[in-house]
């Protein structure tokens, strides 16, 4: 039950703070939410295109694997 280290916004804060960037725990946020955005954005206005929305879904887990494999190396 103890926490690991190895969430996406762990490994975006930790690589931010490695190389000094200030306010790096501010600009961690600002990128999670700049990434979830658009998915949501678009979730809201295509409600009704369920193939749309499996698209969408499929392409934020494509974007989020890629990232986390980015920030973990």
């Amino acid at each position: 039950m103890q926490p690991d280290s190895l969430h996406l916004h762990t490994l975006i804060f930790v690589r931010f703070s490695a190389r000094k960037v200030p306010s790096a725990n501010a600009k961690t946020s600002l990128l999670i939410i700049a990434i979830n955005a658009p998915f949501m954005l678009l979730s809201v206005l295509c409600y009704e295109h369920t193939a749309l929305l499996i698209v969408f879904s499929l392409a934020f887990v494509l974007l989020y694997t890629l990232a986390y494999r980015a920030f973990r190396i």
